[in-house]
Order: C-alpha cells, then structure tokens, then sequence
C-alpha cells in the first residue's frame, strides 16, 4: 500500500518536474532573445549615430541633391532601432512572465518532492515493521526455548538427593539463560552504522524508483 501510494506520488512529481523544466527552457529562450535584442539595439543606434555624424560633417560638401539619400539611409536604421526597442519590450514582458511561471512551477515542484520524500519515509516505516515482527517472533521462539532450560533447572531440585544437587545444566546452556551483555564496538565499528548507510541508500533509491529494496 505505502509502496503504491509513493509510486503516485514519483509519477505526480515527475509530472511536476516535466512542467517546471519547460518552463525553465522557456524562460531561459526569453533572457538569450532578451540579451541579443539588446545587442543588436546597441549595435543598431552605433551604425545610425556614426551615419548621422557622417552626413552632419560631409553635408556641405555634398551636393544639393545626394544630401537627402544620406539622410534617408540613417533614418532607416533608426526606424529599425525602434522596431528592435518594441521587440525588446515585448520580449522583456514575456521574459518576467515566464519568470513567474517558473517560480509557480518550482513551488509545486518542492511540494511533490516534499510529497515524495515522506512517502519514503513510510515505506521506510513499513520495511522496519517487518523487520521487527521477524524479532519478534524470533523472541518467541527464544522464550519457548528459554522455557525449556528453566524447567529443566526445576527439574534438578526434584531429584536432589541429601545436599548433591544433579548437575542437569551446563554452563553453556547457564549462559544461555542470561540475557547477553550489550557488544562494545571501535569508533566506526558499530554494525549499525552500516546498517543505517543501507538505509540512507534505500531512501535515495525510493525517490525516484518504488520497487527499490534493500
């Protein structure tokens, strides 16, 4: 069930991250039109200022009738900077736009994330469950066997003879009775610590794949 419900949660995610990378590409294309439109203006009202200072400085030089195909030629290139400037206009609008739709689709993006990461987190829950109901019945059948050696001590008082006590346990099985010390580890030697890195690699797996194990 845990498995099936962060299988959803990866395919809405996904989903989500299909949108925020179109958006992104999106908005990347308007900042690259931006930037070059930009450019061209510059380059645009550089050749048209040089053209005008041209004309101004060789006017009188010029004939009468060659003056006005000079100044027509540098009218034309400003009236092409203003069409660069309303392309660049539109191209800015577009550019904040999809800026914002990108902020809105990274938002939903976190939120699936977040979404999926918690839903690792009970499958990670259900994984221990299991593991402990294992113990568990590991500790019943330690209990039954435990039973057992306890009778058989009883057992020793029944056929006690004057003060000889028959000796019906052995020091094994004395051993056995007694919960065992907790084990001492070296510093980066604890087992579970190694158990904790599988853990931690389970979880990375389980975000992007539901079937993943251990």
């Amino acid at each position: 069930m845990n498995r099936q419900a962060l299988a959803t949660a990866i395919g809405i995610r996904d989903a989500a991250q299909a949108v925020f990378d179109a958006c992104t590409a999106s908005h990347q294309k308007a900042i690259t039109l931006c930037v070059k439109l930009s450019n061209a203006i510059a380059d645009t009202e550089a050749v048209a200022s040089n053209r005008l200072a041209d004309a101004a400085s060789d006017l009188a030089a010029q004939l009468k009738g060659n003056a006005p195909a000079v100044i027509e030629t540098s009218m034309a290139a400003s009236d092409n900077t203003a069409e660069l400037k309303n392309a660049l206009t539109v191209a800015t609008e577009a550019k904040a736009s999809l800026a914002a739709e990108v902020a809105a689709a990274q938002a939903i993006l976190d939120a699936e994330n977040e979404a999926v990461k918690q839903a690792t987190f009970a499958v990670l829950r259900e994984e221990g469950d299991k593991v402990a109901a294992e113990i568990m019945a590991l500790h019943e059948r330690l209990s039954a066997k435990l039973d057992k050696l306890r009778g058989l001590e009883i057992a020793a008082y029944i056929y006690t003879v004057g003060v000889k006590r028959p000796d019906f346990l052995s020091s094994n099985a004395i051993v056995a009775m007694n919960p065992p010390a907790e084990k001492q580890y070296l510093p980066g030697q604890d087992p579970a610590h190694v158990e904790r890195d599988h853990w931690r690699s389970l979880q990375a797996k389980l975000m992007t794949d539901a079937s993943a194990a251990l």
